[in-house]
């Protein structure tokens, strides 16, 4: 992770985004980062594989959405308006293809929850028709991902799914083509009864061993009390057999997000999976596996050596030996004492990343990669300071853009801090919040070739001590 000026790219970034949204706000509505609207008045986006238009188009559909690189159609129909719309979906231009089958009815998650529509009545579905943008361009955005999709996203998520609801559709009368995934979900396809309502299941195993473990798994909501502070309420919980199978059968679940937490003596809970409920029968299943328990701790000082109590040392990103992510039930920030140490428990053997944090203080690392189990960790927090830089142009004309580069020392710069900033003022640009280290500064004019480089300067950062960098212009 890279660190970057506030001034320069943040400025951009925050001006691009403004634009953004207020694009938006022209033809739909946006909440949370989604853009969206209501009926079935035809949306095209350029990054959608041959054939999505008319899936995503249909006649039924009462609203869409559009969050991250997918888009979704929420649609309304008969069986045979739905075996029309597989038709459709096995000539989609995509190689992974899948239909997961659900009971009961499913609920316009734009009209109810995610739009400006919010405090509606939920409004039934039939099925939802889910594309990914290749591109990742968004279908009013106006901005392009660069690269390919992360690989969770690639793992996890097929290029296109479409979810049924059977309340409506008899699942008997639905003919499926060849070359579409199908992936049941009904209770009664995993023997039980509609009259179960919602069943949660899933096996837990030791993630070295793969032997069954003895664990205890909750139920979990967070809900907000009569203050407005967020408790965590456990609604059922149940312990795995000598298989390391469990089942949970809540009476109701009250509606929205509730998480599934995995527990075990010995090792780090885990958080197994989360779904959204309502009034609808459910089937759900999470396998997962549990890492041993592990811990780490340290001590952290001032440049002087002095101990820093209220340091907040905060674990980002925790993976397990096997190098997946692991994800804890609880928030991991923890923090330091009057003798500057701190204490990192119900942490999985294997690694995390660590960010540090206390008001007018920084580490040299923004990020810092932390093994667990580890007990000795020393780190050193410096005052910020700023370095400006100055200029130079021929004859005293520079160009309408000139960019500046902050470059850490070194050939790993990786989790460093690292600052670009585009110069706008001829008299120099400031940047703040510099950890101690030694950088690289040099100057370019926007696209420009690398015969229009500065030469780079290199400059020695301390705590606390600001810094004045000249750069001449080629």
């Amino acid at each position: 992770m890279t660190g970057f000026a506030s001034g320069g790219i943040m400025n951009r970034i925050a001006f691009c985004l403004a634009v953004v949204v207020s694009l938006l706000a022209v033809s739909s509505e946006v909440f949370a980062l989604r853009t969206g609207g209501i009926g079935n008045e035809p949306h095209h986006c350029k990054g959608w594989p041959s054939g999505a238009d008319v899936i995503f188009n249909h006649s039924g559909r009462i609203a869409w959405w559009y969050h991250e690189e997918y888009g979704h159609s929420e649609c309304r129909g008969d069986v045979k308006a739905f075996n029309s719309i597989l038709g459709d979906f096995a000539k989609l231009d995509v190689k992974w293809k899948r239909v997961v089958v659900h009971d009961g009815c499913g609920y316009s998650e734009w009209l109810h929850g995610a739009g400006a529509n919010q405090n509606h009545k939920p409004q039934k579905i039939d099925w939802i028709f889910v594309v990914q943008d290749t591109e990742g361009s968004g279908m009013m955005w106006g901005f392009q991902r660069k690269g390919p999709l992360p690989p969770a996203y690639e793992e996890d998520r097929p290029d296109s799914q479409i979810d049924v609801y059977t309340a409506n559709i008899n699942w008997n009368d639905v003919i499926v083509p060849t070359g579409i995934e199908v992936v049941d979900q009904r209770l009664e396809s995993h023997g039980y009864k509609i009259a179960d309502g919602i069943v949660i299941e899933g096996h837990v195993i030791d993630e070295s061993t793969d032997q069954p473990v003895a664990a205890t798994v909750q139920l979990r909501q967070t809900r907000a009390d009569k203050s407005g502070k967020q408790n965590h309420v456990t609604i059922v919980e149940s312990k795995a057999d000598a298989t390391g199978r469990w089942v949970l059968k809540p009476k109701t679940v009250p509606e929205g997000w509730a998480e599934v937490i995995v527990r075990a003596d010995g090792y780090a809970p885990r958080l197994a999976g989360h779904a959204s409920f309502n009034d609808q029968p459910r089937w759900c299943s999470y396998d997962t596996s549990l890492a041993p328990a592990a811990s780490a701790a340290g001590r952290i000082t001032d440049e002087s050596g002095k101990p820093m109590e209220g340091v907040s040392v905060w674990f980002i990103r925790v993976l397990s030996k096997k190098n997946e992510e692991y994800q804890l039930p609880f928030r991991a920030v923890f923090s330091t004492s009057k003798d500057g140490r701190f204490v990192a428990d119900q942490l999985p053997e294997g690694t995390a990343e660590v960010h540090l944090h206390r008001p007018g203080y920084c580490h040299t690392e923004m990020v810092t990669t932390l093994p667990a189990p580890k007990g000795d960790v020393e780190w050193v927090l410096s005052k910020p300071c700023s370095v400006r830089v100055h200029v130079e142009f021929p004859n005293n004309n520079g160009p309408d853009q000139y960019m500046i580069e902050v470059e850490p020392e070194g050939t790993s710069n990786l989790g460093h801090y690292a600052a670009e900033a585009t110069l706008h003022d001829k008299d120099g640009y400031t940047f703040d919040g510099v950890p101690t280290g030694r950088y690289f500064i040099s100057g370019h004019p926007k696209s420009s070739r690398k015969a229009e480089f500065t030469e780079k300067q290199i400059i020695q950062v301390k705590g606390g001590q600001d810094v004045e960098v000249k750069l001449k212009a080629k």
